[in-house]
């Protein structure tokens, strides 16, 4: 009877430990997941160990145990597509876009557009190196076809076409990229960065890359190779400039019919007065004095313009109302300084003017004629700001720029 009795006892507990179970399974070992980064830069969870890494933008992954190279540099004036922020495919999931198995295969020929184009601009820095700038063309051509977002392409184009000799091809695709770059900030609020450490231009943004290699590749007349003498430019800028307009001292006037001239770099002069001659700049009241060859041709361009550029300036030179310093300001250096430099210092050598110590009244006057189309030879990137920013803005710009202060050693005693 008492064996039964246990017997009976066993079997319920057994069925209430069945049910229990059942509910709520016993714990079993824990299960080890890694937390491992994928090909597009975020992470993942895995049940299995990490995979090594990539190897990283502008080094060679190696076989074997072979530690890893840098890449061979590219040649000088050229910008390896691996340089700028790497390109993205299209998105499927953008409005518009296929999605599903549709989307995954356009996901597919985009990423195979975008990789064969990287290769067809790895090839085309190999052939401007060997001197095949006609072949390096035709490879970029190619991969802006099929990757139309990346603005290093442009920029080679440039540069294979300057080195092909057609300056008019290469400032067509310079001036692309720099608008491709122009509009991509204004849309995005930031820049393409050159993230290659062994590039000489690394950490530059794009357009300033762009830009060095327009100052660099355009043409320049022949009277920017001659020197310049300042004791010859003298009597001539006192017989044809100082009794014409200039005055003596070459200090302009405060109420803008005049600019400062005096302190100017040199080479900007030569641009300047080459440009009047030219029909670049509609300036009537120059052009009747602007003719050199009364002055003695070319060398004595050099030497009035050296002349010039050793005067002292005006230490009283016209200000505006100093009401929109602030918005001036903001505008000067997110617009202006990477070209006129902080203080509108200027770069002579890459023809960009000082405009410190310009008189203020002068230089709206300037910008009016830009505005209504009287400046022909206009910076492409001066004519991208001037089709974005307002009158207002202009008015903001200009009034921080008369407050510049200029170098004591610039100026004539007060």
């Amino acid at each position: 009877m008492g064996a039964k009795l246990v017997a009976k006892l066993v079997a319920k507990l057994a069925g209430v430990l069945f049910v229990t179970v059942g509910l709520f399974p016993l714990p079993t070992q824990a299960k080890t997941l890694y937390q491992c980064g994928n090909e597009q830069g975020g992470y993942e969870l895995s049940s299995e160990p990490c995979k090594a890494a990539p190897a990283p933008s502008g080094v060679v992954k190696l076989p074997g145990s072979a530690q890893p190279q840098p890449r061979k540099a590219a040649p000088p004036g050229v910008f390896p597509q691996e340089e700028s922020e790497p390109q993205t495919a299209s998105e499927p999931e953008k409005k518009g876009s296929p999605t599903g198995k549709k989307g995954e295969a356009h996901a597919k020929k985009s990423d195979s557009a975008i990789q064969k184009a990287k290769e067809l601009s790895s090839s085309a820095t190999g052939l401007m190196a060997a001197g095949n700038n006609g072949g390096a063309i035709a490879a970029l051509e190619e991969a802006w076809r099929l990757n139309p977002k990346n603005p290093i392409v442009l920029l080679n184009l440039g540069v294979a076409h300057n080195r092909n000799g057609n300056w008019t091809r290469a400032r067509t695709y310079y001036q692309q990229a720099m608008e491709f770059e122009y509009r991509k900030k204004a849309r995005e609020g930031v820049e393409t960065k050159i993230t290659n450490p062994h590039s000489l231009n690394y950490g530059k943004s794009l357009i300033d890359v762009v830009l060095d290699s327009w100052n660099r590749g355009q043409p320049r007349e022949e009277v920017f190779e001659l020197k310049g003498s300042p004791i010859k430019g003298k009597d001539l800028y006192d017989s044809f400039c100082a009794n014409q307009c200039h005055q003596a001292h070459g200090w302009g006037t405060t109420q803008g019919e005049l600019p400062q001239i005096s302190g100017q770099h040199a080479p900007v002069l030569l641009r300047q007065w080459l440009d009047i001659v030219k029909k670049n700049r509609e300036t009537p009241s120059m052009s009747r004095h602007a003719q050199v060859d009364a002055m003695g041709g070319e060398q004595a361009m050099a030497d009035v313009t050296a002349y010039i550029a050793r005067l002292p300036m005006t230490p009283f030179h016209g200000q505006g109302p100093g009401t929109e310093l602030l918005m001036g300001k903001n505008l000067y250096h997110d617009h202006c300084a990477r070209c006129h430099g902080q203080t509108g210092e200027g770069d002579g050598p890459n023809l960009v003017p000082r405009i410190q110590g310009q008189h203020h009244a002068y230089m709206a006057r300037q910008y009016g004629m830009m505005r209504s189309g009287q400046h022909h030879a206009l910076h492409p990137l001066k004519a991208l700001q001037l089709h974005d920013l307002t009158d207002e803005h202009i008015r903001g710009i200009l009034d921080y720029v008369s407050r510049f202060s200029v170098d004591t050693g610039l100026l004539a005693p007060k």
